[in-house]
């Protein structure tokens, strides 16, 4: 007989919940535990992600110091389950961080991306001029970069286009002035005089 008693407890408690099992208009929704882990799971391949971009890249995202800290940190790490720990590390101070949609938002918008590979360096853009031109931008080296070596600059300049010329007659493929050697210094003391 007592069963019964305690069994009819029970199953007027179940009949009418409670005021708070009822969700309230001011309350939060509360997430289930499925809906929580299926978060967690994207913040880490999100900080995948992260871990896989490059240190300039990173550095331009609004990512607090300690996390840059960690995902510089966990891309240095080679084995497998220390990488793992250092991973959900660095998931969980994404977690804690305000602004996690912005970053996601700046790392997955392809049109950003686009823009960031347009962009060029300047010194690139004054050394395919002077590769194209030299005597007309050669005010604008002096004026720009005064401790450069103008011998040298010119001298860079010829042995660029000897270089593609030679590599074009020898190959039959127009090589791109750009990509030779001697381009590639003159890139290097441009940057370096500045």
């Amino acid at each position: 007989m007592q069963q019964n008693s305690n069994s009819t407890v029970m199953n007027s408690e179940q009949d009418n919940p409670t005021e708070s099992t009822q969700p309230d208009e001011d309350s939060p929704e509360i997430e289930s535990k499925s809906q929580r882990k299926r978060n967690a799971h994207q913040i880490t391949a999100f900080a995948g992600t992260l871990v896989g971009m490059r240190p300039k890249m990173l550095a331009s995202l609004p990512i607090d110091p300690p996390v840059l800290d960690a995902i510089k940190h966990c891309a240095e790490i080679k084995a497998h389950g220390a990488r793992k720990r250092q991973l959900h590390y660095v998931s969980k101070l994404l977690r804690e961080m305000d602004n996690i949609e912005e970053v996601k938002r700046l790392v997955e918008n392809p049109e950003l991306k686009a823009v960031k590979a347009k962009k060029e360096n300047p010194h690139t853009i004054f050394r395919d001029q002077l590769l194209h031109d030299f005597a007309e931008h050669i005010d604008d080296l002096r004026e720009n970069y005064p401790t450069v070596d103008l011998q040298q600059v010119r001298q860079l300049v010829r042995n660029a286009k000897k270089e593609a010329t030679s590599k074009a007659s020898e190959s039959e493929v127009t090589i791109k002035i750009t990509k030779t050697k001697a381009a590639k210094s003159l890139l290097r003391l441009l940057i370096e005089s500045q």
